[in-house]
């Protein structure tokens, strides 16, 4: 060879320090090499774009020897930078879905991304009205679901829910009372009277009796 352009460039995921005949080695876990780099390692994070390596960025983790950042599947997230391996991804946050690659917790709210009213999004939901009931569900009658629900929430006592993927509970009607905690169908007052939002009977005065 008689010049500097007579050398091969370093490829891709490797790293050269210019003094043998093949490349030094893989890039470090948790880092990126593009073509024509001389470290393993890096302090600062890669941006897309650039032309020299850097730490993994967040949203995605890189294996040794890496040819590009691989994102983060959906259903999960990350805001860690310099991930190595596929598991350290983090399952998506609770009240959130994660439909797309790659994602930051900043990038997910950034873009709205919370679950629907009526439905809750437990971890690694990947649309806004989970019904599997493992990443989320329709909110059940005596519970409700306002949007970026994390789990259901019973119904007050006082209130009640009979129908299935509610968002707010009912007011339990005058002449019933609704006692418990997630009331999915208010009790018929027997005895005394019951006005609107009654947890339980209330006693007629002396000189009154109801039937």
């Amino acid at each position: 060879m008689g010049a500097v352009a007579d050398c091969f460039e370093c490829p891709p995921g490797k790293y050269c320090l210019g003094a043998k005949a093949l490349p030094d080695g893989d890039c470090d876990a948790g880092n990126f090499c593009p073509k024509g780099q001389s470290a393993k390692a890096y302090a600062a994070a890669y941006k897309f774009g650039d032309t020299v390596g850097g730490k993994c960025p967040a949203g995605h983790y890189c294996l040794a020897g890496s040819l590009s950042p691989v994102p983060c599947p959906i259903g999960t997230y990350t805001d860690t930078e310099g991930l190595t391996l596929l598991a350290s991804c983090s399952a998506c946050v609770g009240g959130y879905y994660c439909d797309e690659e790659g994602l930051t917790l900043a990038e997910i709210k950034a873009r709205d991304k919370v679950c629907d009213p009526g439905y809750y999004c437990t971890a690694s939901a990947t649309k806004p009205h989970p019904t599997d009931g493992v990443t989320g569900g329709l909110c059940t009658k005596g519970n409700y679901c306002p949007s970026n629900s994390s789990t259901e929430t019973p119904c007050a006592k006082g209130m009640y829910e009979t129908r299935g993927g509610s968002d707010a509970c009912q007011e339990c009607p005058a002449g019933y009372y609704c006692e418990k905690l997630g009331t999915d169908s208010p009790v018929k007052c027997q005895t005394g009277y019951c006005p609107e939002r009654s947890i339980i009977p209330t006693l007629c005065p002396s000189g009154r009796y109801s039937n």
